[in-house]
């Protein structure tokens, strides 16, 4: 029995020379966390419905230094939030990335009100905020949301985000 449900992006610039990244034949696997309306704009089959759920519930880790105050938050290292679909019935591709980048830029902006991240001089990444999601290693702009994983055992989809 498959443990698990993968949702990948692909994103086409038609404007692409052929065999160069974001091309049809090289299509480019992440959509931007902070900005994703562009790469939204080019998806490859954006309207395609992924889940058939109305609520999922996605564990948000990467990069966040603390886990949420429940006990199941503690157990898979993050913050756990409910998403639903923009239409009340089911997640296409496209939203699913919307609502992730929306979160995403809800905990970056609650956690702006705290102390400013430190920057180690010469260095890019920057130190834990002193917010209650402790985010580290990079400013919103760096993420970028490649893959979301269900796991069947746990009801929890997952996220594969790169910086």
């Amino acid at each position: 029995m498959d443990e698990s449900l993968e949702i990948t992006f692909a994103v086409v610039d038609p404007a692409r020379p052929a065999g160069k990244y974001m091309s049809a034949e090289k299509p480019g696997p992440y959509i931007s966390i902070a900005d994703p309306e562009p790469h939204l704009s080019m998806l490859v089959d954006a309207d395609e419905i992924v889940i058939a759920d109305d609520v999922i519930r996605v564990l948000y880790r990467y990069p966040l230094g603390t886990a949420g105050p429940s006990l199941e938050e503690e157990r898979h290292g993050g913050w756990i939030f409910e998403e639903v679909a923009p239409d009340g019935q089911a997640f296409t591709r496209a939203d699913l990335a919307r609502v992730i980048c929306i979160r995403y830029k809800l905990m970056y902006t609650e956690e702006d009100g705290q102390d400013a991240p430190q920057y180690a001089p010469g260095l890019l990444n920057r130190g834990y905020t002193n917010g209650k999601y402790g985010i580290w290693g990079h400013d919103i702009g760096d993420l970028l949301l490649h893959t979301v994983r269900l796991n069947v055992k746990t009801g929890l989809y997952t996220l594969g985000v790169d910086s």
